[in-house]
């Protein structure tokens, strides 16, 4: 990886490039810009420009001259500077050039699993997501941040006993549940329906809002 701290750009929205791989600017020729970087001239910056900043993919030249990933510096429609580079030689392949794409909004990947995959970012790089169209008025409703995916089967023989102020407390070792779950009882006769957990232990919750009748064993599903 010939190059440092590039910026993406992802926007889901997209309806121009998106994920699709980039089309090769066809160098022709590899020259020091008069300061010991390689200027690299090609046959156009693409049909989205590439701007400065961008990071291109070379490969295939004579002896691997210049191969790998680089951040370039446009110079204008036919040049570009590799960024970081040393210039040592015009190899007699010229290979290819191609944008990684995603350089900026007009550029934009339009995900993250084909767009900004781990074969076009690097550690240290910053993708900036657009953010969301606005939503579609719904009515009355409420938004909730999920920040976990949890699998979860339904837990047999659950203990359910008095909590001591006459609120059921289920025991079940390593239940699995966090404190606001709503959680199904089946089995229990007394107990049975939906409910909101308060979890007291890796092994214990209690039963929101219910009322101790007898012990009791049954089933708890998600």
């Amino acid at each position: 990886m010939s190059y440092t701290n590039a910026i993406f750009y992802l926007d889901y929205t997209t309806t121009g490039n998106g994920d699709a791989a980039r089309v090769d600017l066809v160098p022709s020729a590899y020259a020091n810009n008069g300061v010991g970087l390689v200027r690299v001239t090609v046959g156009g910056l693409g049909a989205t420009p590439i701007v400065t900043d961008a990071v291109v993919t070379i490969a295939g030249t004579t002896g691997s001259v210049y191969v790998g990933d680089w951040k370039v510096t446009v110079i204008d429609a036919n040049n570009i500077d590799l960024q970081g580079s040393t210039y040592t030689s015009n190899p007699a392949t010229k290979g290819t050039c191609v944008p990684f794409g995603g350089a900026n909004w007009a550029d934009a990947w339009k995900t993250i699993t084909a767009g900004a995959t781990a074969a076009r970012v690097a550690p240290g790089d910053v993708v900036r997501i657009a953010k969301s169209p606005v939503p579609t008025a719904v009515g009355n409703a409420t938004w909730t941040s999920l920040n976990k995916t949890v699998t979860f089967t339904a837990l047999t023989s659950c203990a359910f006993t008095d909590k001591g102020d006459g609120v059921v407390r289920v025991t079940k070792t390593a239940h699995g549940f966090s404190s606001n779950d709503v959680v199904t009882v089946s089995g229990s006769t007394s107990y049975d329906g939906n409910w909101v957990i308060t979890v007291i232990s890796s092994s214990v919750f209690d039963l929101v809002g219910s009322t101790y009748s007898a012990d009791r064993s049954g089933t708890v599903s998600p």
